[in-house]
């Protein structure tokens, strides 16, 4: 039901916009690029040698590992 709800939503907002849709399957492997990103993030979190124990260590830890990925 959602799946078909998204299709209408999707097919409406592309004809009134002219958009086109590029003819990739919605589960392939690259998108949505963004999530590799935070996989990777993750991982090199986890492998800290010691958890951040706030928001500011954490915020710290996410802004040095952003900066390497870059």
């Amino acid at each position: 039901m959602q799946d078909l709800i998204l299709q209408t939503l999707q097919e409406v907002i592309c004809s009134q916009t002219q958009l086109q849709m590029l003819p990739w399957p919605t589960r392939s492997p690259d998108l949505p690029p963004i999530e590799h990103v935070w996989d990777m993030i993750g991982r090199r979190l986890r492998v800290l040698p010691r958890s951040p124990d706030n928001l500011h260590d954490l915020r710290h830890h996410l802004e040095v590992t952003w900066t390497e990925i870059l």
